[in-house]
């Protein structure tokens, strides 16, 4: 297991049913994905946990600085301990990779997290799932017509890392799919790949 840092992507495959139904629905083949979530890892400083607390509503406790998080998409935007998704894979209910881009500096990777965490708190976009289906099974171009603020977990991530890196430069950033950045990852040579290990 490598050392994490801030800008990190983690990228899951949940064992469960509704993990699969995205899985299908976000592939653009007759396989299904092999991830449908990411996220955005990040280390809890004060600041951070200040930011997030006060202007987000949080109640991070003291004892989470100096730990890693996870800024996501799930039902709303929200942080989650990585240690959660260390336990999911110790479980054998995720498969989970950590995903680097070698070449961002130290401020790079703050400036990704600082644009995530402004997100915390909105609304999941359940409609945005829909037109991806739609697009992927009809052809369509729906999810592109939604405004910025319907994001799900891929869109955020491709987000805030706009400014700094394109995961694909054909494709609008609002229809970016969890499976697009994993195909994209996969087979740049400046990224670095590794799969979280189960622990005993």
């Amino acid at each position: 297991m490598i050392e994490l840092l801030d800008g990190d992507l983690l990228i899951e495959a949940s064992y469960t049913t509704l993990g699969w139904a995205i899985r299908k629905t976000l592939s653009f083949s007759d396989d299904v994905a092999p991830y449908n979530h990411i996220g955005l890892i990040f280390k809890m400083d004060d600041a951070r946990r200040r930011y997030l607390n006060y202007a987000k509503d949080l109640n991070l406790k003291e004892d989470s600085i100096g730990n890693y998080y996870v800024s996501e998409a799930l039902w709303h935007f929200s942080v989650t301990p990585f240690t959660e998704y260390q336990d999911a894979v110790n479980g054998g209910s995720s498969k989970v990779t950590i995903a680097r881009y070698l070449n961002f500096n130290d401020q790079t990777r703050d400036a990704i997290i600082t644009s995530s965490l402004t997100n915390i708190g909105d609304e999941y976009s359940i409609l945005k799932i829909i037109c991806f289906y739609l697009d992927v099974t009809f052809g369509t171009n729906i999810s592109a017509n939604l405004g910025p603020s319907r994001m799900v977990c891929s869109t955020s991530v491709a987000d805030s890392y706009a400014w700094y890196y394109k995961f694909n430069e054909l494709k609008d950033p609002r229809k970016i799919t969890p499976d697009d950045i994993w195909q994209h990852v996969k087979a740049n040579e400046a990224w670095q790949l590794v799969e979280v290990e189960r622990r005993q």
